[in-house]
């Protein structure tokens, strides 16, 4: 498909960068992936790094297949957990989409964030597997609590876990004029969905996107912040 795309990723108020990100062509489509480590500094961002990694050794030059990306998540599961015999608590999340022709495969794993965009409306979102999801989920708290809730990190999947996390997919139908953002929890606790739209209205292509939303989630960023904007072309 015709993509304009931009990414970044920035530090916030942290010494180091947890945060990985990775965009790669494959023979038949596009694989973008975000990643946001755990179990502070060196471990996190040793974690999030192996998850990109993995899936860029495993699925560079290949075509992908849903079944061939879950696979590659699950195996970047049993490194990360490998990595903790030295790196006690090194573990991660991870959202990645592969664009084919006409649909998109979104699979994620934590809080990181997949957002799908038309028109003037979100038809997806990604559901964090957090303590304060589930408190919207009961209704105890709405979605726009979630980023001041103080259980929105205590997360119950991720990837670093010997239990094997259960990977959250959805097949996306993609139309031109489409847009899509996968961001860390860093990114997204500073900008509201409506801003997200606003910025989205105002420019035609990822980088102006991007740059527009980045403006107003990093400057109060105290984590670090990650986002892979995609816009989908006629």
């Amino acid at each position: 498909m015709n993509l304009s795309l931009s990414y970044y990723s920035g530090l916030g108020k942290r010494s180091n960068n947890e945060d990985s990100v990775s965009v790669l062509e494959s023979l038949n489509g596009v694989l973008a992936v975000v990643a946001d480590g755990l179990g502070g500094q060196e471990n996190g961002e040793l974690a999030s790094r192996q998850a990109v990694k993995t899936l860029n050794d495993r699925l560079t030059g290949e075509s992908i297949s849903p079944k061939k990306l879950i696979d590659a998540i699950l195996k970047a599961n049993e490194e990360i957990c490998a990595l903790q015999v030295d790196h006690p608590g090194a573990q991660t999340t991870i959202a990645a989409v592969w664009i084919g022709e006409g649909f998109a495969e979104a699979i994620h794993v934590g809080d990181t964030r997949i957002y799908q965009f038309r028109g003037d409306a979100i038809i997806y979102q990604s559901a964090d597997h957090s303590v304060a999801q589930l408190g919207v989920m009961a209704g105890d708290i709405t979605p726009g609590e979630v980023r001041t809730n103080r259980d929105r990190n205590k997360l119950f999947r991720v990837l670093g876990d010997k239990r094997v996390p259960k990977i959250a997919e959805k097949l996306l139908d993609i139309q031109p004029g489409d847009r899509l953002l996968l961001c860390s929890d860093g990114f997204w606790e500073g900008i509201l969905e409506a801003d997200m739209l606003r910025c989205a209205r105002l420019t035609e292509s990822a980088e102006p996107w991007l740059r527009q939303m980045r403006a107003i989630a990093e400057p109060a960023a105290t984590d670090n912040n990650t986002a892979i904007a995609i816009v989908v072309r006629e």
